[in-house]
């Protein structure tokens, strides 16, 4: 979802495929995605923009957030360092139970940073 959102964010911004290949390639990894390529797009800390969907919903984004930041921590355990319990039923089912306020995180994103492109173009 965050590269989906990242992606668009370029693309609302007409940024040439030669930038956008060059801020993916520096950014690879989710933190970077969200503290630097983010906030270059957008010029909004992540954490800052989590901030104002918390004011706006009763979901607790940050809380999400943070399960994500967990989850993604987990899973490069699991995938770079063999760590073979990392990622255990608790886990998996909080994914799931996660599913829709991560979609609304990210729908809540695209409405306040990428849509407002769109409307100037019309």
């Amino acid at each position: 979802m965050l590269d989906n959102l990242t992606g668009r964010l370029m693309r609302a911004q007409n940024l040439s495929e030669g930038v956008s290949e060059r801020l993916l390639a520096d950014n690879k990894f989710h933190i970077q995605k969200q503290e630097k390529l983010f906030r270059f797009l957008t010029n909004v800390k992540w954490n800052e923009a989590i901030i104002k969907l918390n004011e706006k919903s009763k979901i607790n984004y940050k809380e999400i957030d943070n399960f994500v930041l967990s989850a993604v921590k987990a899973r490069n355990n699991f995938i770079h360092e063999g760590g073979k319990w990392s990622i255990d039923r608790e886990l998996s089912t909080n994914c799931v139970k996660n599913i829709c306020g991560l979609i609304n995180i990210y729908v809540g994103l695209h409405n306040s940073y990428v849509h407002p492109y769109f409307r100037k173009s019309l």
